[in-house]
């Protein structure tokens, strides 16, 4: 279903641009988010298998790998000045890459832990529990896929107001910012995904004991990796990437601090699954995202598009923190469905 969305949305984005703003050059750069998204599914499909036969340490190693990948080929492309382009070609290109290795490791997990193939996995199950199954999965595959087009919706959003030199510093930040939760939520997530489902199987006070500590851990954590990138890259950013791209300092700071907010959004969401809650998480996901880019032109038009952007993302960054009300009240309240 993902799929095919993302599908109809890269089909359509260049007519659909060309219609509202009379260019469909930034709908050729859409559909290149969205194919990116699209092949995404082949590695989003191994990391649950991977998280499946507790193979958490390769799945740690494969996605930082992947996102220092990214992360280099974005730095690349810029410094050949291919700005905004070259920056989304990155990503289709560690998407393509990460997926053609999924393809390559699945056979051996097959052979491994006696998995099914790809066909007789999306097929097989429970009658009577399918449409449980059936409906979590839709609302996983929902919030993931909203979870994938930040930030380049909102990226997508700028550049339809200002240059695209300003947008790929942008982007250079967005990166940057990201690489605290992408080294340490990543695992946490993970891990929680694995581990909570048997740790409930256990009672609900023991669950509940887990989640508590889990969630110490994991704020103090990510609090602490975020400071240390807050003091070690702003210094060394003019220094490695050049003097024309200090100005994504400051964005990279603004950036890094909103992102504290993605630690409740990792450690919401292994909950949510549990109690078969994930649609809050989707949801909120959704509304996050519409509010977010609804307020950024409509402050677009009173203050500079950079500080439109910033209000943008606090706003987004407020509404999916609020995921963690819920769990809170869950945890404390229900018992396992």
């Amino acid at each position: 279903c993902a799929a095919l969305l993302l599908g109809l949305l890269a089909l359509l984005s260049p007519m659909l641009t060309a219609i509202i703003y009379g260019d469909d050059s930034i709908g050729q750069l859409t559909r290149i988010v969205f194919i990116s998204s699209i092949c995404e599914l082949g590695f989003i499909y191994l990391s649950i298998v991977l998280q499946t036969v507790r193979k958490i340490r390769l799945l740690t190693l494969l996605e930082n790998a992947k996102i220092v990948l990214q992360l280099g080929l974005s730095t690349f492309f810029l410094l050949l000045g291919f700005s905004v382009a070259g920056i989304l070609w990155s990503s289709l290109i560690a998407a393509v890459l990460f997926s053609s290795v999924s393809c390559l490791l699945y056979p051996k997990l097959r052979a491994n832990y006696d998995l099914p193939p790809v066909r007789e996995a999306l097929r097989a199950g429970n009658r009577t529990m399918f449409w449980k199954y059936t409906k979590d999965g839709l609302w996983i595959a929902m919030d993931k896929s909203l979870g994938n087009l930040y930030p380049n919706i909102f990226l997508f959003a700028l550049s339809t107001q200002v240059r695209g030199a300003i947008v790929g510093s942008l982007r250079l930040a967005f990166k940057l910012g990201e690489l605290p939760s992408s080294f340490g939520l990543s695992s946490i997530g993970r891990l929680a995904s694995s581990v909570l489902p048997s740790v409930a199987g256990r009672g609900h006070d023991v669950l509940r004991s887990k989640i508590r500590k889990l969630a110490t851990h994991t704020i103090a954590m990510h609090g602490f990796i975020t400071l240390c990138g807050l003091l070690i890259i702003p210094p060394l950013l003019p220094i490695v990437y050049g003097e024309q791209f200090g100005i994504a300092t400051y964005p990279f700071i603004v950036i890094a601090i909103l992102n504290l907010s993605l630690a409740l959004h990792a450690l919401a969401t292994p909950v949510l699954r549990v109690y078969s809650k994930i649609w809050m998480a989707a949801v909120l996901s959704a509304v996050g995202t519409l509010a977010g880019l609804g307020l950024f032109f409509t402050l677009g038009e009173m203050l500079r598009p950079t500080w439109a952007l910033y209000i943008a993302l606090l706003v987004y960054h407020i509404i999916i923190g609020l995921v963690f009300v819920p769990v809170l009240k869950i945890v404390r309240t229900q018992q396992i469905q």
